[in-house]
């Protein structure tokens, strides 16, 4: 009978097989780790994309509204940002939209008289509550020409 003798080599190769398996392992890890990074950094944007539509057609139907209905002050956007959801209920117009509730002020910058014209600056304030406790406040300007 004809035994097999040990190689030092054969040795060596096993070690160095287990040692690229294991950078193999290692950078599959952090492929899934950048995927799932991927995924949540796709899944803001959407978000994001989102809240951009719906706020583009929640303006565009308050100013088809009368925007003077909700009118105050001049305030900071710093302030407005800083306010509770029950200030902006007790103070400025609700609006529902989808899964959305959005509240909005307005607030007159200036006024211009041109002859019979009165050219009106306006700023919206919109704050968007989301049903997972999301908010955004965001604002717009918005230009009203009336006859004087």
């Amino acid at each position: 009978m004809q035994r097999f003798q040990y190689n030092s080599q054969q040795g060596m190769v096993l070690i160095f097989t287990l040692c690229l398996l294991n950078v193999l392992a290692m950078i599959n890890l952090y492929l899934l780790e950048t995927n799932q990074l991927s995924k949540k950094i796709a899944k803001a944007f959407f978000q994001q994309h989102q809240i951009h539509i719906q706020s583009a057609t929640i303006f565009s139907n308050i100013t088809r509204e009368n925007v003077k209905s909700c009118r105050m002050t001049t305030i900071l956007y710093s302030d407005l940002k800083e306010y509770s959801k029950k200030w902006w209920q007790e103070n400025a117009c609700h609006r529902h939209y989808h899964s959305v509730e959005s509240y909005y002020v307005s607030e007159l910058l200036s006024e211009t008289f041109h002859d019979k014209m009165v050219t009106s600056y306006w700023r919206i304030t919109l704050l968007l509550s989301y049903q997972n406790s999301v908010r955004e406040v965001l604002q717009r300007p918005y230009i009203t020409i009336d006859n004087a």
